[in-house]
């Protein structure tokens, strides 16, 4: 956003409500607390900080070589900066999910009957969540990761 689109720190992007200096500078999450309460009363069978690497590299690391994971696009909502980028930067929805998380700060396994009663439970605790996927079995060809409409 500096060297190509030769935007400052102070320039007020309308897309994303501040200043590109306001939106890079938000701090990283931190999830100890909603995933230490969770793991007291859940079946947490993965957890993923998705930090550097995106989802297409975190996301995997908590998976058997096994398994894949199936998100459904469109079942969170993206903050705006990840479409800003993509659009400025010419970037492909998966460089997007290799690069950034996309909005989705930490991914958690769970089993699939205990999905929507954990969701509440982060709902209670004023964290944002949502099912975004399905884990399935994995053939050697396939990806760790899938997106489908």
């Amino acid at each position: 956003v500096f060297e190509e689109l030769g935007l400052k720190p102070g320039d007020y992007v309308d897309e994303l409500g501040c200043t590109i200096g306001e939106e890079l500078i938000r701090p990283t999450r931190i999830y100890v607390e909603p995933v230490t309460h969770l793991a007291r009363d859940f079946h947490l069978l993965g957890a993923a900080h998705i930090t550097g690497g995106g989802i297409l590299e975190n996301l995997p690391r908590v998976l058997p070589s096994s398994c894949r994971a199936v998100l459904w696009k469109g079942s969170w909502p993206e903050p705006p900066i990840f479409g800003y980028l993509a659009e400025k930067g010419g970037l492909t929805p998966k460089e997007m999910l290799r690069t950034f998380n996309s909005g989705l700060g930490m991914m958690m396994v769970v089993p699939g009957e205990e999905a929507e009663e954990i969701v509440d439970r982060l709902k209670g605790l004023n964290e944002r969540a949502f099912v975004v996927g399905e884990i399935l079995p994995r053939d050697k060809n396939q990806a760790a990761v899938e997106v489908v409409e």
